[in-house]
């Protein structure tokens, strides 16, 4: 009986153990998405390297997954700036963000930082939605305000998503 007992647990324990190492094998072949920080990955649809190379001539993108979609960051190093871009998989923008410079974004969203947030440091953002509208959003020790396209402040939460953060600040 201890000999037939024996023989199950080590058996058992054989067949868990070579079916772990199947499993393994099997996950280590597999592409999980486009990894952040390669320029042009293989798993970056050549349409939308073109698409961005058209919309974007004097940038070099870092690509990445966003869901069903795929996000192009870029730094223009002109004024050492940030933009980010989303396509989905036909080359269609999706979103858009690009760092603004000082004074290039209405006034009134200064006005709002000078009144109600004196002593920070802020960044600003201008962000285009497929529609074309473009509004602001500017960042201040890890808080986020968000401007419609006139400067006039909108409110802490995203103004088409209660829930959501910016994504180019991260």
């Amino acid at each position: 009986m201890f000999l037939q007992l024996l023989n199950y647990v080590l058996m058992k324990n054989f067949l868990f153990a070579l079916f772990s190492l199947c499993l393994l094998n099997i996950l280590q072949g597999q592409s999980f998405g486009i990894a952040k920080g390669q320029p042009e990955s293989p798993e970056t649809p050549t349409v939308l390297i073109k698409q961005f190379k058209k919309d974007y001539p004097a940038f070099t993108p870092t690509w990445s997954r966003e869901g069903y979609n795929y996000r192009a960051d870029y730094t223009n190093t002109a004024n050492n700036t940030a933009g980010m871009v989303v396509y989905d998989k036909n080359g269609r923008i999706l979103r858009s963000e690009t760092e603004m410079q000082a004074n290039s974004y209405p006034g009134s969203i200064n006005d709002y930082h000078t009144s109600n947030l004196p002593s920070s440091k802020y960044r600003v953002y201008a962000t285009k939605d497929t529609t074309g509208v473009t509004s602001f959003y500017s960042t201040s020790d890890g808080q986020t305000y968000y401007f419609d396209k006139d400067g006039h402040f909108r409110g802490r939460n995203h103004p088409a998503a209660p829930a959501a953060t910016n994504t180019l600040s991260k």
